[in-house]
């Protein structure tokens, strides 16, 4: 697992830090881990206003580093990693 210094390697997304190899981070920089869920996906719990919210860490990274997924469409990957 590759760890990115320095902020210019990660993107904000409401209030979190979010690398292209799925690290998640806080405002103060601490890092925020994974569970698995019922099918085995990891997913982070984030505050999105005000509201704890569930997200996949695939879909996330996705729309962060590449953008909104479009609607009716999925986001996988082929690794299965």
């Amino acid at each position: 697992m590759t760890i990115y210094c320095g902020i210019d390697n990660y993107k904000s997304f409401h209030g979190y830090y979010v690398g292209p190899d799925g690290l998640v981070f806080n405002k103060h920089w601490k890092m925020i881990f994974p569970f698995d869920d019922k099918d085995g996906y990891k997913r982070i719990a984030v505050w999105i206003d005000k509201k704890p919210k569930k997200i996949h860490l695939h879909r996330l990274v996705y729309m962060v580093w590449v953008g909104e997924i479009p609607a009716g469409m999925v986001c996988c990957h082929i690794d299965n990693n």
